[in-house]
């Protein structure tokens, strides 16, 4: 599988609109190891420059003691130090295509990427993101119910289909909800733990301090279970589930009170 990757023209792209943006090189090498900054071959001409860094940046999947995603991570730079709005569309198209390649992506490249993106979150105000496998849709739907109708109405609950509007872009979208939520609640089933998405949003939401409280339903087996999801305490629903007993447990644990098995 291919590492994540941008086109030499959409480099141009990213080069010529960091420049008009004025930003200046340490801005965009922030975060990244000093032996890796040093390293880069230095042009005399400012374009040539970010073009040099962009293209080494490119061309390198991971760097030893840096657990983000190295080109990622100067887009982020970008995109937070920039005002100018053409140039913030071209570094967020350009994390857009990164962020497509990432259904077909190993998983450690994943975990870089979520890395890399949750280093610009601050912890969430109280709200709640349901997190699950496309195909375990209908099983969540009445969960989202179910917790609409027991918290206050001022307590945003994110569930993708609901939540996402015609039009916009979804990546985007997903990553300003995980930059709100305080919980993410997440339906672990075999499906999920096959969704890269699925994993790139658990990745995100802990970076920035999210309560993870996973949901294991009938026939999901434990020994399956990665242990970045087992080591928070989850909920094992009844068969059919009790959605108003998960609703309330996951209620409890939004206010910090924890919870106990539902059902």
């Amino acid at each position: 599988m291919k590492p994540l990757r941008l086109d030499p023209s959409a480099l141009f792209d990213l080069a010529e609109a960091a420049l008009v943006a004025g930003l200046d090189r340490d801005t965009l090498l922030l975060g990244l190891p000093p032996l890796f900054r040093a390293a880069l071959p230095r042009k005399p001409a400012p374009v040539d420059q970010v073009l040099s860094d962009l293209d080494r940046l490119n061309t390198t999947p991971a760097l030893r003691g840096f657990p983000g995603h190295p080109l990622m991570a100067w887009l982020h730079n970008a995109e937070r130090a920039t005002h100018d709005a053409e140039a913030q569309a071209t570094f967020a198209r350009a994390r857009r295509t990164l962020m497509g390649q990432l259904a077909t992506a190993p998983a450690e490249v994943v975990d870089q990427v979520a890395h890399s993106q949750s280093q610009g979150l601050s912890r969430g105000q109280r709200g709640v993101f349901l997190s699950y496998g496309t195909p375990d849709r209908a099983a969540v739907d009445p969960l989202y119910d179910a917790l609409r109708a027991r918290l206050p109405a001022d307590v945003p609950i994110f569930q993708d289909h609901r939540s996402i509007k015609p039009g916009t872009k979804w990546f985007d979208v997903l990553y300003e909800a995980l930059g709100r939520a305080s919980l993410v609640a997440a339906w672990v089933t075999p499906r999920f733990l096959a969704a890269n998405y699925c994993k790139w949003e658990l990745g995100v939401a802990a970076g920035r301090g999210a309560r993870l409280v996973p949901i294991f339903p009938e026939g999901t087996a434990l020994a399956d279970v990665p242990a970045y999801i087992t080591q928070s305490q989850g909920l094992r629903p009844t068969d059919p589930p009790d959605y108003g007993a998960l609703a309330e447990a996951l209620a409890g644990a939004l206010d910090g009170a924890g919870g106990g098995a539902a059902g």
